[in-house]
């Protein structure tokens, strides 16, 4: 004898009969016989696999200029090891707003060319379509800041217009500052030109790194030292007396035999001067110190910020005291 439940056709005939004669909605009836859903003919007792869930990852430039075409890639990946790469569709998106779409190739990646993004903040994206098979996944936002077309650029300030110096000694502090525009980021590099004579200027740090949209600074002091000019004597006065000495002693001889006491003493004199010409040759300084004209009162540098793209000047007046 064949079994009425056998077959999911049998089953459901079963029920409706049953359903009839107790006045009773068929599908109660099975819900009530079968609590776990395993009716013949329900799917459950094989149920069909479960969707796979996805990871989305976004690569995106952060910074870029008005005009510029922008590409944004997106990457979906089953969180399963062992799982089928995902297929289908991922959108790009601006907050709320759909950039485009791209479909992802066999290693589960996707590129989409962004363009006609305005200047400001934008708030990037990247959104998996669920295929039935992977689950639907959004990625972490990427914020991208678009600049005018001008490029990168600085702000650069002081904290004091001026400052006082004096000759043998070193200025107070003046902090310099540097604000990013437009995107610029790096190593900010700082001189001073125009410095009057004998005066340095000394940075710390020297080379601050700035980012985009961030500020820097760097403390400058000025040292003012007193210089000296340094003049050579001439050579020859210090060989006067060496080539005199000489012609001194020769005169001498020639008077002694000539016995002439005026003329004996003339060359004495001269012997004198020789020698005399001699010890300072040989034994004074070859080189004579002087001080030049020091500037005094306002004096007005350049304090420059220099980037790999941008360089920027700002005045500041030295009161040399």
């Amino acid at each position: 004898m064949q079994n009425p439940l056998n077959g999911p056709s049998a089953f459901a005939d079963l029920a409706h009969n049953l359903g009839q004669f107790t006045g009773h909605n068929a599908g109660n009836i099975v819900d009530a016989l079968y609590p776990d859903g395993s009716a013949p003919g329900s799917g459950v007792g094989s149920p069909a696999p479960s969707p796979l869930n996805t990871t989305t990852t976004l690569q995106a430039p952060t910074t870029a200029y008005l005009g510029q075409s922008l590409k944004l890639q997106a990457t979906v990946a089953s969180q399963v090891s062992s799982g089928p790469m995902p297929t289908g569709t991922v959108q790009f998106r601006d907050g709320s707003s759909v950039l485009g779409t791209g479909t992802l190739d066999a290693t589960g990646n996707t590129s989409f060319m962004a363009t006609g993004l305005a200047t400001g903040t934008h708030s990037l994206a990247a959104y998996y379509i669920s295929n039935g098979k992977s689950d639907a996944s959004n990625s972490a936002v990427t914020t991208l800041t678009v600049y005018t077309t001008d490029g990168p650029n600085m702000t650069l300030s002081l904290s004091a217009k001026s400052v006082n110096i004096s000759y043998g000694s070193t200025s107070s502090p003046v902090t310099v500052n540097v604000g990013s525009l437009s995107g610029l980021s790096g190593n900010v590099a700082f001189t001073c030109s125009g410095l009057p004579v004998g005066m340095t200027c000394s940075f710390s740090p020297a080379n601050p790194a700035i980012t985009a949209g961030g500020t820097a600074s760097t403390s400058l002091t000025v040292t003012a030292t007193v210089p000296t000019n340094v003049a050579s004597m001439p050579w020859f006065k210090g060989i006067t007396g060496v080539l005199i000495l000489p012609v001194s002693l020769l005169l001498l001889a020639r008077i002694r035999k000539g016995g002439k006491r005026i003329q004996a003493l003339l060359c004495l004199v001269v012997l004198a001067v020789s020698f005399t010409g001699l010890l300072t040759g040989c034994g004074s300084s070859s080189k004579k110190v002087t001080q030049p004209n020091l500037p005094s009162g306002p004096q007005t540098i350049l304090i420059n910020a220099t980037t790999d793209s941008v360089t920027k000047s700002i005045p500041l007046t030295l009161n040399i005291q």
